[in-house]
């Protein structure tokens, strides 16, 4: 009962983090403030469950974790949590504007076709930069033009347009009202790039892109994100995950469906699990396993801004950092963001970190929700609050860098394509 005694207290800690997250924004409205701490709760009961089934023995490749290690590691985060709130609070006090529970769906229907058109001409424009970067990646990978380790990342990442052309085409059909053509083929081309991204099996641009356009509909519908339906998708979340999960080790193991019925292939499956999926575990190995000297000194945070430069050319260029750089694994783990604040800053650095992030975040959520946004704006917002649930996890570098592509290269050619009508109209 140990594990599930961790979980509940860890649990009903969790609860009362989530309500001060929310303090100062629209209380019915799903926030990025609230979007982190969601991110959470999968880690937590995860590893509750594994050290309840396992009684804490030796039962991984790397080591003996027990109750006590976890106790460490929950204390660790509750007090980084703490510096969190901490943080926002400090945000709410310097911003002045106030937050109004009144619907904004008037404001949010009270658009132009004419830029609803714009945003149609850059979901067009990043979806076709999404499918030529994947299958550049193909091809590079198919006919190894690129070492396996080093291989096209620009184009790997270049590939995630496909979740800005998703999600701006299913605003377009949305919100357009003139154009049934444009409607409807902002629809079919939508369900194209979900299915590109689905077909890549890969979990976080599919659970964003769907996450995303679930969030934006429930804004233009009822004037705000609404909480109560952003919860009512967790299930879902979690079983696609768990399935891509499966279905990936069966791949590159050769286990069968059927094999998961066994002792030992349930283990492996659960070591998988512990290791690629959880944020607590990864920082206990990190804390025991790695050490706490060698620090990165924020390499790794900054690394997110350089993704467009092939390694194989700029070595010296900031790189992400993988727990499996410190294990003798052959398969990628994510440190978690805690234990790469650790690796980067040591546990004293872990503390300003996450006041720093709850600033950011409860003052980007301020901003939103005090103004009257444009529908990029909503977009821009939806995709930072998806990637955020996956923050936790880690690592930086892969969460982050899909962030400023996904955000940022529609932003430009937003940019772009108003200063040519700005032009047009002056000449």
């Amino acid at each position: 009962m140990l594990g599930l005694s961790l979980v509940l207290i860890s649990a009903l800690y969790l609860l009362v983090i989530q309500k001060l997250s929310r303090k100062g924004l629209n209380k019915n409205s799903f926030t990025v403030s609230e979007a982190f701490i969601l991110g959470h709760w999968p880690f937590l009961f995860l590893n509750g469950l594994i050290l309840e089934v396992t009684g804490g023995r030796e039962w991984t490749s790397i080591g003996l974790y027990e109750a006590a290690d976890f106790a460490t590691a929950l204390f660790v985060v509750g007090a980084a949590l703490v510096c969190y709130i901490m943080g926002g609070n400090v945000a709410l006090k310097k911003y002045r504007v106030g937050i109004s529970d009144t619907s904004q769906k008037s404001n949010v229907w009270n658009v132009r076709d004419r830029d609803v058109k714009v945003l149609f001409i850059i979901g067009i424009i990043t979806t076709i930069l999404g499918v030529y970067a994947s299958w550049v990646n193909l091809d590079i990978v198919q006919n190894e033009l690129l070492g396996r380790g080093d291989r096209s990342k620009a184009m790997l990442a270049l590939s995630k347009l496909l979740v800005p052309g998703a999600i701006l085409l299913f605003i377009v059909f949305v919100t357009i009202r003139k154009s049934i053509f444009i409607k409807w083929f902002s629809l079919a081309l939508s369900i194209f790039a979900a299915v590109a991204i689905t077909w890549g099996w890969s979990r976080t641009p599919f659970l964003v892109t769907i996450g995303a356009s679930y969030m934006v509909y429930s804004f233009l519908s009822k004037g705000e994100i609404s909480r109560k339906r952003i919860y009512l998708l967790i299930p879902f979340f979690i079983a696609f995950a768990v399935f891509l999960l499966i279905y990936r080790i069966s791949v590159t193991y050769g286990i069968s469906v059927d094999d998961f019925a066994s002792n030992g292939a349930i283990l492996f499956y659960m070591n998988k699990l512990w290791l690629d999926s959880s944020a607590f575990s990864a920082m206990l190995i990190i804390i025991k396993e790695y050490g706490l000297m060698n620090f990165e000194g924020g390499e790794s945070f900054i690394a997110p801004l350089f993704f467009w430069m092939p390694s194989d050319i700029f070595e010296f260029k900031p790189r992400g950092f993988f727990l499996n750089q410190a294990l003798d694994v052959d398969y990628t783990i994510g440190p978690s963001l805690y234990g790469e604040a650790i690796v980067n800053f040591s546990v004293i650095g872990l503390f300003p970190l996450l006041f720093v992030i709850g600033y950011l975040f409860k003052k980007i959520d301020l901003s939103f929700q005090s103004k009257q946004q444009s529908l990029f704006a909503l977009y821009a917002y939806t995709i930072l609050m998806m990637n955020v649930i996956f923050l936790v996890r880690g690592a930086f570098y892969p969460i982050v860098a899909p962030i400023l592509i996904e955000i940022f290269i529609p932003l430009a050619l937003l940019f772009v394509l108003r200063s040519i009508a700005l032009l047009k109209i002056r000449q």
